[in-house]
């Protein structure tokens, strides 16, 4: 009887170590993404600002006034 308990616990254990690897596994891909992403936006935004002042430029508005309006 507490040989068969003592190999469920190790298969529990087992079990539950192998979950806990897919949740460290699968936080430190959303980390990883959330760093693209936030890389994306900070390149994207910098190009975003490299046409607003080419178009104040042109235009004549500022890139306040198109900040707040996007």
């Amino acid at each position: 009887m507490e040989n068969e308990m003592a190999e469920e616990k190790e298969l529990v254990e087992e079990e539950a170590a192998g979950e806990l690897l897919v949740v460290e596994v699968t936080v430190q891909e959303l980390l990883a993404e959330e760093e693209m992403v936030e890389e994306w936006m900070v390149n994207n935004r910098m190009d975003l600002t490299a046409v607003e002042d080419k178009n104040r430029k042109h235009t004549g508005v500022n890139s306040d006034v198109l900040h707040a309006y996007l």
